[in-house]
Protein backbone atom coordinates (compact mmCIF):
# COMPACT_ATOMS: atom_id res chain seq x y z
CA UNK A 1 0.00 0.00 0.00
CA UNK A 2 1.82 3.06 -1.23
CA UNK A 3 0.20 6.80 -1.14
CA UNK A 4 2.57 10.10 -2.10
CA UNK A 5 2.44 12.56 0.82
CA UNK A 6 0.88 16.07 0.56
CA UNK A 7 3.91 17.73 1.76
CA UNK A 8 7.75 17.19 2.12
CA UNK A 9 10.65 18.61 4.28
CA UNK A 10 14.27 17.70 4.02
CA UNK A 11 14.62 19.76 7.90
CA UNK A 12 11.94 20.63 10.12
CA UNK A 13 12.75 22.95 13.48
CA UNK A 14 10.26 25.40 13.34
CA UNK A 15 7.54 27.04 10.70
CA UNK A 16 9.40 29.27 8.43
CA UNK A 17 8.67 31.76 5.34
CA UNK A 18 8.41 28.42 3.39
CA UNK A 19 6.56 25.98 6.23
CA UNK A 20 3.93 28.04 7.52
CA UNK A 21 2.20 26.10 10.68
CA UNK A 22 -1.03 25.79 9.19
CA UNK A 23 0.89 22.65 8.12
CA UNK A 24 2.62 20.99 11.11
CA UNK A 25 -0.11 18.63 11.12
CA UNK A 26 0.03 16.80 8.02
CA UNK A 27 4.20 17.92 7.35
CA UNK A 28 6.81 14.68 7.75
CA UNK A 29 10.36 14.78 6.60
CA UNK A 30 11.71 12.19 4.25
CA UNK A 31 14.84 11.07 3.12
CA UNK A 32 16.12 13.16 0.32
CA UNK A 33 16.16 10.39 -1.56
CA UNK A 34 12.50 9.94 -1.29
CA UNK A 35 11.13 12.06 -3.37
CA UNK A 36 14.10 12.27 -6.10
CA UNK A 37 14.90 8.44 -6.75
CA UNK A 38 13.30 6.08 -10.02
CA UNK A 39 15.84 3.47 -8.66
CA UNK A 40 13.70 0.42 -8.86
CA UNK A 41 12.88 -1.10 -5.17
CA UNK A 42 15.36 1.11 -3.09
CA UNK A 43 15.00 0.84 0.42
CA UNK A 44 15.92 4.20 2.50
CA UNK A 45 17.63 4.39 5.74
CA UNK A 46 14.64 4.63 7.59
CA UNK A 47 12.82 1.72 5.67
CA UNK A 48 10.62 3.31 3.40
CA UNK A 49 10.40 1.62 0.27
CA UNK A 50 10.23 2.26 -3.92
CA UNK A 51 8.40 -0.69 -5.39
CA UNK A 52 5.31 -1.82 -7.11
CA UNK A 53 2.41 -0.36 -5.52
CA UNK A 54 -0.37 -2.40 -4.24
CA UNK A 55 -4.01 -0.43 -3.31
CA UNK A 56 -7.28 -1.36 -2.09
CA UNK A 57 -9.99 -0.72 -4.22
CA UNK A 58 -12.32 0.91 -1.11
CA UNK A 59 -13.56 0.01 2.54
CA UNK A 60 -13.66 -3.26 3.32
CA UNK A 61 -11.98 -4.67 0.37
CA UNK A 62 -8.47 -6.34 0.27
CA UNK A 63 -5.76 -4.15 1.12
CA UNK A 64 -3.65 -5.99 -1.66
CA UNK A 65 -3.68 -5.69 -5.69
CA UNK A 66 -2.08 -3.72 -8.30
CA UNK A 67 -2.48 -0.32 -7.91
CA UNK A 68 -3.43 -0.05 -11.76
CA UNK A 69 -6.92 -1.54 -11.25
CA UNK A 70 -7.61 2.05 -9.31
CA UNK A 71 -5.70 4.32 -11.83
CA UNK A 72 -2.43 4.60 -9.50
CA UNK A 73 0.82 4.43 -11.13
CA UNK A 74 3.02 0.99 -11.25
CA UNK A 75 6.05 2.26 -9.21
CA UNK A 76 6.03 4.45 -5.81
CA UNK A 77 7.12 5.10 -2.27
CA UNK A 78 5.92 3.27 0.72
CA UNK A 79 6.23 4.81 3.98
CA UNK A 80 8.26 3.12 6.37
CA UNK A 81 6.07 1.29 9.16
CA UNK A 82 6.51 3.36 11.96
CA UNK A 83 5.65 6.50 9.83
CA UNK A 84 2.18 4.67 8.61
CA UNK A 85 0.32 5.69 11.36
CA UNK A 86 1.20 9.13 11.80
CA UNK A 87 0.58 9.38 7.95
CA UNK A 88 -3.07 8.20 7.74
CA UNK A 89 -3.97 10.34 10.89
CA UNK A 90 -2.30 13.42 9.40
CA UNK A 91 -4.63 12.39 5.97
CA UNK A 92 -7.41 12.09 8.08
CA UNK A 93 -6.72 15.71 10.06
CA UNK A 94 -6.50 17.23 6.13
CA UNK A 95 -9.33 15.72 4.74
CA UNK A 96 -11.68 17.06 7.81
CA UNK A 97 -10.05 20.26 8.60
CA UNK A 98 -10.06 21.05 5.37
CA UNK A 99 -13.27 19.42 3.60
CA UNK A 100 -15.48 22.82 2.90
CA UNK A 101 -12.27 24.87 2.09
CA UNK A 102 -10.15 22.88 -0.63
CA UNK A 103 -12.04 22.69 -3.93
CA UNK A 104 -9.49 22.52 -5.94
CA UNK A 105 -7.15 19.13 -7.53
CA UNK A 106 -8.60 16.07 -8.40
CA UNK A 107 -5.49 13.86 -7.98
CA UNK A 108 -4.69 10.29 -7.86
CA UNK A 109 -5.22 9.96 -3.90
CA UNK A 110 -8.26 12.47 -3.32
CA UNK A 111 -10.28 15.32 -4.82
CA UNK A 112 -10.45 18.24 -3.04
CA UNK A 113 -10.06 17.80 0.56
CA UNK A 114 -11.70 14.12 0.10
CA UNK A 115 -9.75 11.12 0.06
CA UNK A 116 -10.45 8.68 -2.79
CA UNK A 117 -12.14 4.84 -1.72
CA UNK A 118 -8.88 3.46 -1.94
CA UNK A 119 -6.77 5.96 0.05
CA UNK A 120 -9.06 5.72 2.72
CA UNK A 121 -9.39 2.21 3.34
CA UNK A 122 -5.49 1.98 2.83
CA UNK A 123 -5.20 5.02 5.81
CA UNK A 124 -7.78 3.46 8.31
CA UNK A 125 -5.89 0.09 7.89
CA UNK A 126 -2.50 1.80 8.99
CA UNK A 127 -4.58 3.66 11.42
CA UNK A 128 -5.56 0.72 13.04
CA UNK A 129 -2.09 -1.10 12.80
CA UNK A 130 -0.36 1.13 14.25
CA UNK A 131 -1.83 3.34 16.79
CA UNK A 132 -1.06 6.52 18.34
CA UNK A 133 2.81 6.70 19.98
CA UNK A 134 3.85 8.19 22.86
CA UNK A 135 5.82 10.33 20.63
CA UNK A 136 3.51 11.37 18.52
CA UNK A 137 1.30 12.59 21.66
CA UNK A 138 4.01 14.71 22.27
CA UNK A 139 4.05 16.48 18.98
CA UNK A 140 0.67 17.02 18.75
CA UNK A 141 1.08 18.89 21.67
CA UNK A 142 3.51 21.07 20.79
CA UNK A 143 2.05 21.82 17.15
CA UNK A 144 -0.89 23.05 19.91
CA UNK A 145 0.88 24.76 22.71
CA UNK A 146 3.43 26.22 20.85
CA UNK A 147 2.62 26.62 17.21
CA UNK A 148 -0.95 26.01 15.81
CA UNK A 149 -3.29 26.16 18.68
CA UNK A 150 -5.16 22.98 17.32
CA UNK A 151 -4.83 19.65 17.79
CA UNK A 152 -4.63 16.46 15.32
CA UNK A 153 -8.28 14.76 17.25
CA UNK A 154 -7.32 11.40 15.47
CA UNK A 155 -4.27 11.25 18.11
CA UNK A 156 -6.01 11.92 21.16
CA UNK A 157 -9.19 10.39 20.16
CA UNK A 158 -8.04 7.10 17.57
CA UNK A 159 -11.74 5.91 17.67
CA UNK A 160 -12.98 9.08 15.99
CA UNK A 161 -11.89 7.73 12.92
CA UNK A 162 -14.56 5.20 12.66
CA UNK A 163 -16.97 7.36 13.50
CA UNK A 164 -15.70 9.64 10.89
CA UNK A 165 -15.30 7.45 7.85
CA UNK A 166 -17.05 4.44 8.12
Amino acid sequence: MYVALWTTCTAFTAPTPTLPPSTLPHTWCADGIVSNSTAPLWVTSNGARLGDCEAASGIGAALVGPAAAVGLPATCWEPADAYKGRLARAYMYMSTAYLSAWVCCDTEATTAAEMKPWLLATVLQWHAAFPPTESEQKRNEVVYSDFQFNRNPFVDFPNWAVKAFT
